[in-house]
């Protein structure tokens, strides 16, 4: 997600205490989320677009979401 070095593609930014970082571009949108904060259910999150819905990682190893990001754990999303 980051290799890429093209800046117009990249936004960053915090939604409390979940740092985001995300990537939109001919390849379709991926999204990193690392929570250093307690844990945060997902509708609590105030973020300026709509999260891709497919797990790409989990920090944890877990194959699906879930209902928190959990305190010290990060997610990669991504469409297509």
């Amino acid at each position: 997600m980051l290799r890429d070095s093209r800046r117009d593609t990249l936004t960053a930014g915090h939604s409390g205490e979940v740092l985001w970082v995300r990537r939109r571009d001919e390849h379709g949108v991926r999204v990193t989320l690392w929570n250093l904060g307690a844990a945060v259910l997902w509708a609590e999150l105030h973020l300026p677009f709509e999260l891709p819905e497919r797990l790409l990682i989990h920090s944890e190893g877990q194959a699906e979401l879930g209902e928190s990001l959990a305190s010290q754990q990060a997610v990669l999303l991504g469409s297509p």
